[in-house]
C-alpha cells in the first residue's frame, strides 16, 4: 500500500487507498514495492517457511504487516510468533502483562484498569491473559463483530493483527479502492500503519468521530439469594457485582430498591458516603439513590457497600428482591437483581428494673422477699414457661434457703446442694412476675457465713432464656456467748507420784456464730497449794499457755478454732511435785472466750492419794553386752545407779536370765559380802540377793554380778538379764541388759580324694574329677559353697569344668579362670555328692598333654576348707584331616577348552598336624583313557604321578596344609579329543597325614563336545589362466574337503569375490542325485545345497568350471572363493585367482 499520503487531515480517508500490489507468492522483491502489507483472506492456503523467511526480514527492517485471523495464512504466520489463534465467532487473543504503560494511538486512549482492558473509540473489553509481556490489546470484541488488534514490536518495524480481516477485504480488489461499513477504523488502522513506514514510530492522530454512548453494563451479580436472619444487623447484598462501561470512565448515579415485597417499617437499605458518592434513603419506595460523579471501579465497590437490614423483632419471612442500576449521565444500565430469603429469630424475655441496692439480711430476721420491682416483657410471647432463681457465688448450703408458694400454674422446686430454685409451669408474664417477686430468702443457721451473694434470676419462654438479673444479698450475724459442756462429774482421783494426769477428756465448746476462740483460763479455785499443784500446757502453733504458780491459774492465749481450743483443754494435764503431798481435794475451773463474752465456768475435782515410792534402778547400759565362746565370767554391768525418794536401805534384789536360759550352759555368780548372800537356781536362772543393807552396797552388789557361759557349743540365741530391787514394801521397776553369745566356727574337712592322676583321652568325653571324696563339718549341718579349679596347666579353650545344678546348688564355669563356682545352701552331704558329679572334659582335637592339677575347696558360709587336689593326664589322639569347601556346582568343560582347574576353592584343614605327606585326585566315574587327563605342576616338596589307566593323580611328599591345598587347586584337567566322551566325570580329592585319610570329597565335571568345522585344504597357489572365447575350465582339481566330527556336509559356496563382471562370469556345476547348484548372476555366487557326503562334496567342488562370455572381457584378474558348511560351521574360506 502507498503512504500516509493517501489520508486526509486527522487520519479521515480524503478519497481512496492505493495498493500497490497483491500477490499470492510473497518474496522480497514483491515486498520491496510498499511499506505496509496486508495479509488477506486466502482460503486454505498456507504460508511457506520461505515466505515467512522475507516477511519476518522486511518486518525487522522497518516493514509494517497486519495479519488477520481468517484462514491458514493467518494461523501460519501468527504461530511462527509466538500467537496462538482459535476459528469461530469466538476468536480472542491473550495476553500476559497487565501493568504496561497505557499509550495513546491512532484509535485513541487505551486504557488497563485490572484485568480488563479498554479501546476509546470502539466498543470492547478483554477479560484473559496469555501473551507475552510488551503485546497490546488495540481493541477487541469478535463476539459483535469489532476487531482485536494485538500490536507487537519486530526490529525497527511492526506486526498488527487482528481478529476480522473482513474490515479490509470487503470490496478490494488488485489495485482498486478499498471501502467498508467501518471507515473510521479501517482508515485509521491503514494511516497509522502508513505513518510507521516513514516515521518509524507512533504517531498521534486525533479522530474524527461521531462516538454513540454505550450504556455501563452490571454483571456477576450472585445467583444464590442472600440469607438474612433476623437481627442480623447490616449485611452487604453483593460482593461480586461487576460495573463496566467501554465508553466512560465515570458513572454519575445509582439506584437501589427494594422491589419485591417491600414493607417500610421493617426493611432498611443503607450506604456509608464516600467523597464523590452520597446516598439518599427513601423510607416510603424502598429507594436508596447513590449520586456523585466517581469512577466505575468506585461505583462498583459502592454497590458491594450497599448493606439491608431487616429492624423488626418480628419480621416478615417474605422474600425481598433488590435490583441495581447504573447511570453513566446519559444511559442507565441493564438492572442486576438479587433475592433476600429472611429468618425469623425468637427474642428472649427481658427482666429489668431489679432493686439496684443490695438485701441486707441480719441473723434471724426470716424469710425475706429478694425483690419486689423486678418486671419481665417478651417482644414475641405474652407467656413464659419456666424461671431459674440462683444464690452465687459463696452459698452456703446449709444455710440459704430460697422459698415460693406454688400458684395454680408455677411450681417451684429448691436445691439445696445448687442454690438453685426452679419455677415451671406455663402462665402469664404476668403471673410469672408476681411469682418472682414473691420469692424469699432465709438463712437458718445462728452462725451464718458472711460472704456476700448474689441472686440472679433467669426467665425461659420455651426456647430461649432471657439474660439474667442480679441483687446482691449480705448477711450479718449476732454474736453468741461460747459454750462449755460435757465434763465429767467425776473426781480425777491423783496418787503422789502419779504422772501427770489429763484434767478432762470429755469437755466439749461450742460457738453458734464463731468458730474460733481467742483465750481460756483454767484455774485451781479451791485448795490450791503453791510449790506442789502444777498445770501444765503444751503449746500448739495457735495457743500459748502460761501457769502462774503463785495463783494457780494457767492462761491459753491466741485465735485458733473451736475444734483446736476443745482439744488444748482436753490435753492440760495435772501433776502433784510433792512426796508428802496435802490430801485435801482441789477443784479446778474452766473458762473459755471468744473475744467477746466468757462462757459459763466448767470445773472438776481432784482427790490427792500419798503412797510409798518404790526404789528406782537406771544408767544401766543400753548396749550389748558381748561375750564370747569360753571367754569365762563377766560383770553384767557397771553403770547400774539405785535411789529411793523416802527409804536408805534396800532388801532385796534379783538377776534373773529370761526365756533365751539355757540350763547347763548359763551360770550367775556373786561373792557374799557381810550383809548381802546370793544364791543362784541353776533350773530357773535367777540369782537372788538377800539381806538388809544400804542402797550403795546393794547398787554395788548388782555391778558385782558376773555371767559365764560353760559350753563348748553355745546356743547363739540373745539373753536378757533383768534386774529387781526392793525397799520391803515395793518392788523398783526392772531394767535389762542383752548379752550376745558369739559361738566360734570350725571349718568344714575335705578327705579321701583318689590319690591316682584321672586318665582323659582325647575327645573321650566329660569324665568324673573324682568318685571317693568326704565332706565333714563338726558344727554345721550345711555348706553354702564350693570352688573346683584347674590350678595347675590350665589352657583356656581347650579345659572345661561341668556341673548339673541341683534344686539347691548351682554351679557355674569361669572360662577365663578356669574355676567352677559352686553356689547354694545345702547339707554337707548334698555338697558331697556334688564335687563327686562335677566333670572335666577337653574339647580340643590337638590337646595339649601337659598334666592338670583340679583342686577342691568348700565354705560353710564362714571359713573355708583346706584344699584338696588331684591331677589329670591328657592322652591325644591323632586326627584325619579336613576337606572342605569344594564346588558345589559342576566344572563346565568344553571340548578343546585346554587345562582347566579342578578346584578354586577346597579348604584343607588338621587339627592336630601342620603338615600333610600326601594327597590323590582320582576320576572316580566315566573315565575315559586316552582322553581325560589330570595334570600338576610339581613344586619342591610336592610330586606328581598320573596313572592313565586308572585316572589317578597321585601327590607325594611332605609339606604344609596350605601348600597342599594350593597344590590341589592347581590341580588341572584337560580332555584331547576332538570327538570327547560327553559323560560326566566325578573328581574326587583325598589327602593323607601320614596316617590317616580325609573323607573324601568330589566335584562333578560335565563334558561338552563341540562341533568342528569342516576345512578346505590343497587349493592351487597359482592362478588359473583364462583366455577370451576359451570354454569352460575346473575352477580346481585338487581342492580337498574334510570334517573331524561329521562324515557328511550341507551346503557350500564358490564365489567370484574379486571383480566379477556381470553378464561376463559364471560359474557353472553339474548337478548330482544329492547335491544341486545355483548360481547368482547378480551377485557372482554359485550355491551347492543338499547333503551328501565330504567325498561327495570334494567331487562336486572339483567339477565347478568357469566361463567368460564377453568378446570384449574385463581384463582384471578374478578371485574365486569356495566355503563349505557341516551344518553348523562355515569353514574359513579358499580362494584361487584368474588371470584374465
Amino acid at each position: 500500500m502507498s503512504s500516509g499520503s493517501n489520508f486526509g487531515p486527522l487520519g479521515v480517508v480524503s478519497s481512496s487507498i492505493s495498493i500497490v500490489s497483491t500477490t499470492s507468492n510473497i518474496d522480497s522483491s514483491y515486498l520491496a514495492q510498499g511499506g505496509v502489507l496486508l495479509n488477506g483472506y486466502v482460503p486454505n492456503s498456507a504460508v511457506s517457511s520461505a515466505e515467512l523467511a522475507a516477511i519476518d526480514t522486511w518486518v525487522r527492517d522497518g516493514g509494517i504487516l497486519i495479519s488477520t485471523t481468517d484462514a491458514t495464512t493467518h494461523q501460519d504466520i501468527s504461530s511462527s510468533y509466538g500467537l496462538t489463534v482459535t476459528d469461530g465467532a469466538s476468536d480472542i487473543w491473550r495476553i500476559v502483562d497487565t501493568t504496561n504503560p497505557i499509550i495513546n494511538g491512532p484509535f485513541g486512549l487505551v486504557g488497563n484498569i485490572g484485568n480488563t482492558f479498554f479501546a476509546s473509540g470502539s466498543i470492547s473489553y478483554f477479560n484473559s491473559a496469555s501473551l507475552d509481556p510488551g503485546d497490546l490489546v488495540i481493541a477487541e470484541d469478535t463476539l459483535s463483530g469489532q476487531p482485536t488488534m494485538v500490536l507487537r514490536a519486530l526490529g525497527d518495524g511492526y506486526i498488527l493483527f487482528t481478529s476480522d480481516e473482513g474490515i479490509f477485504r470487503a470490496n478490494m480488489t488488485g489495485g482498486g479502492v478499498i471501502s467498508t461499513g467501518n471507515v473510521r477504523l479501517t482508515a485509521n488502522t491503514m494511516a497509522w500503519g502508513a505513518s510507521l513506514v516513514e516515521a518509524r514510530e507512533f504517531q498521534t492522530l486525533n479522530l474524527n468521530v461521531d462516538p454513540v454512548n454505550d450504556a455501563p453494563v452490571q454483571l456477576s451479580i450472585e445467583g444464590t439469594a442472600l440469607n438474612y436472619s433476623e437481627n442480623e444487623g447490616q449485611k452487604a447484598i453483593t460482593n461480586t457485582l461487576v460495573l463496566n462501561d467501554i465508553d466512560d470512565t465515570n458513572l454519575e448515579s445509582a439506584t437501589i430498591a427494594i422491589t419485591g415485597s417491600y414493607l417500610p417499617a421493617e426493611d432498611l437499605l443503607a450506604f456509608t458516603d464516600t467523597a464523590n458518592i452520597t446516598s439518599s434513603w427513601n423510607a416510603a419506595t424502598g429507594v436508596l439513590t447513590l449520586s456523585g460523579s466517581d469512577t466505575v471501579s468506585a461505583y462498583q465497590g459502592a454497590l458491594r457497600a450497599v448493606s439491608y437490614e431487616n429492624t423488626s423483632d418480628n419480621l416478615t419471612t417474605t422474600t425481598r428482591t433488590i435490583s441495581f442500576s447504573v447511570n453513566d449521565g446519559e444511559a442507565n444500565s441493564n438492572t442486576a437483581s438479587r433475592s433476600i430469603d429472611l429468618s425469623a429469630v425468637n427474642d428472649a424475655p427481658i427482666l429489668s428494673s431489679i432493686e439496684g441496692t443490695t438485701l441486707a439480711y441480719t441473723e434471724n430476721d426470716g424469710a425475706v422477699l429478694v425483690t419486689s420491682t423486678l418486671t419481665l416483657t417478651d417482644t414475641d410471647d405474652s407467656n413464659l414457661e419456666s424461671a431459674r432463681i440462683s444464690i452465687t457465688p459463696n452459698l452456703a448450703a446449709t444455710q440459704d434457703i430460697l422459698a415460693f408458694t406454688n400458684t395454680a400454674s408455677i411450681t417451684g422446686s429448691w436445691n439445696t446442694l445448687t442454690g438453685v430454685l426452679t419455677l415451671s409451669g406455663t402462665d402469664t408474664i404476668a403471673n410469672y412476675q408476681a411469682a418472682l417477686r414473691s420469692i424469699t430468702y432465709e438463712n437458718s443457721s445462728e452462725d451464718p457465713s458472711q460472704l456476700a451473694r448474689t441472686v440472679t434470676f433467669s426467665v425461659n419462654d420455651g426456647n430461649l432464656n432471657s439474660a439474667g438479673v442480679t441483687r446482691s444479698l449480705s448477711v450479718s450475724q449476732n454474736n453468741d456467748a461460747p459454750v462449755q459442756s460435757s465434763i465429767e462429774p467425776t473426781a480425777i482421783t491423783y496418787t503422789e507420784n502419779d504422772v501427770p494426769q489429763i484434767l478432762t477428756t470429755t469437755l466439749a465448746i461450742s460457738d453458734v456464730d464463731d468458730s474460733f476462740m481467742e483465750s481460756a483460763t483454767v484455774s485451781i479455785s479451791g485448795n490450791y497449794t503453791a510449790g506442789e499443784d502444777v498445770l501444765a500446757f503444751t503449746d500448739t502453733p495457735g495457743i500459748s499457755g502460761s501457769f502462774n504458780s503463785a495463783t494457780g491459774e494457767l492462761v491459753l492465749t491466741g485465735t485458733d478454732t473451736i475444734a483446736a481450743y476443745e482439744s488444748a483443754l482436753r490435753t492440760i494435764t495435772y501433776e502433784n511435785t510433792s512426796a508428802n503431798p496435802s490430801a485435801l481435794s482441789r477443784t479446778v475451773s474452766f473458762v473459755v472466750n471468744d473475744g467477746n463474752l466468757n462462757a459459763a465456768v466448767a470445773t472438776r475435782d481432784i482427790n490427792i492419794v500419798p503412797v510409798n515410792n518404790a526404789p528406782i534402778q537406771n544408767s544401766i547400759e543400753s548396749t550389748v553386752l558381748n561375750y564370747n565362746e569360753n571367754e569365762g565370767p563377766r560383770s553384767i554391768t557397771s553403770t547400774l545407779i539405785l535411789s529411793d525418794v523416802d527409804d536408805i536401805n534396800l532388801e532385796s534384789a534379783s538377776v534373773a536370765i529370761g526365756a533365751s536360759y539355757v540350763a547347763g550352759e548359763d551360770v550367775l555368780a556373786f561373792s557374799n559380802t557381810g550383809n548381802i548372800s546370793g544364791s543362784f537356781n541353776a533350773i530357773t536362772g535367777v540369782k537372788t540377793l538377800t539381806g538388809t543393807d544400804t542402797v550403795a552396797a546393794y547398787q554395788a552388789a548388782l555391778r558385782s554380778v558376773t555371767y559365764e557361759n560353760t559350753s563348748d557349743n553355745p546356743s547363739t540365741l540373745n539373753r536378757t538379764l533383768s534386774f529387781i530391787v526392793t525397799d520391803g514394801d515395793s518392788n523398783a521397776a526392772t531394767v535389762t541388759r542383752t548379752i550376745a553369745v558369739l559361738p566360734v566356727n570350725d571349718a568344714p574337712v575335705q578327705n579321701s580324694i583318689e590319690t591316682g592322676a584321672l586318665a582323659v583321652t582325647e575327645n573321650i568325653g566329660p569324665l568324673v574329677l573324682t568318685s571317693s571324696i568326704t565332706l565333714a563339718d563338726i558344727d554345721d549341718l550345711t555348706l553354702d559353697s564350693a570352688t573346683v579349679s584347674l590350678t595347675g596347666n590350665y589352657i583356656n579353650g581347650e579345659d572345661i569344668l561341668s556341673f548339673t545344678n541341683t534344686p539347691d546348688i548351682s554351679g557355674n564355669f569361669n572360662a577365663l579362670t578356669g574355676v567352677m563356682t559352686v553356689t547354694g545352701t545345702d547339707t554337707v552331704a548334698a555338697y558331697q555328692a556334688a564335687l563327686r558329679a562335677v566333670t572335666y572334659e577337653n574339647n580340643s582335637d590337638n590337646p595339649s598333654t601337659v598334666s592338670r592339677t583340679v583342686t577342691f575347696t568348700v565354705d560353710d558360709g564362714n571359713t573355708n576348707s583346706a584344699a584338696v587336689s588331684r591331677n589329670i593326664d591328657i592322652i591325644a589322639v591323632n586326627d584325619a584331616p579336613v576337606q572342605s569347601t569344594i564346588e558345589a556346582t559342576a566344572i563346565a568343560y568344553s571340548e578343546n577348552d585346554g587345562n582347566v582347574a579342578v578346584t578354586s576353592t577346597i579348604t584343607l584343614s588338621d587339627v592336630d598336624d601342620t603338615n600333610l605327606a600326601s594327597a590323590s585326585v582320582s576320576i572316580t566315574s566315566n573315565y575315559v583313557a586316552g582322553e581325560d587327563i589330570l595334570s600338576f605342576v610339581d613344586t619342591a616338596n610336592i610330586n606328581a604321578s598320573f596313572n592313565a589307566l586308572s585316572g589317578t593323580l597321585t601327590l607325594s611328599g611332605t609339606d604344609s596344609v596350605a601348600a597342599y591345598e594350593a597344590a590341589l587347586r592347581s590341580v588341572n584337567y584337560t580332555n584331547t579329543s576332538d570327538n570327547p566322551s560327553g559323560l560326566s566325570r566325578t573328581m574326587s580329592f583325598v589327602v593323607n597325614d601320614g596316617n590317616r585319610d580325609a573323607s573324601t570329597v568330589t566335584r562333578t565335571l560335565n563334558v561338552t563336545p563341540i562341533n568342528d568345522a569342516p576345512t578346505l585344504a590343497s587349493m592351487e597357489v597359482t592362478a588359473l589362466p583364462y583366455t577370451e572365447n576359451d570354454l569352460p575350465a575346473v575352477v580346481s582339481t585338487s581342492l580337498a574337503p574334510g570334517d573331524l566330527d561329521d562324515t557328511t556336509l550341507e551346503t557350500a559356496s564358490i564365489s567370484i569375490s574379486g571383480n566379477y563382471s556381470p553378464g561376463e562370469d559364471i560359474l557353472a556345476y553339474t548337478n548330482t542325485a544329492a547335491i544341486t547348484g545355483t548360481f547368482n548372476a547378480v551377485t557372482g555366487v554359485l550355491t551347492l545345497t543338499g547333503s551328501d557326503t565330504v567325498g561327495a562334496y570334494q567331487n562336486a567342488l572339483r567339477s565347478v568350471t568357469y566361463h567368460n562370455t564377453s568378446d570384449d572381457p574385463s581384463p582384471l584378474d578374478r578371485t574365486i572363493t569356495f566355503t563349505i558348511n557341516d551344518g553348523e560351521i562355515k569353514i574359513p574360506r579358499q580362494s584361487r585367482g584368474y588371470l584374465m
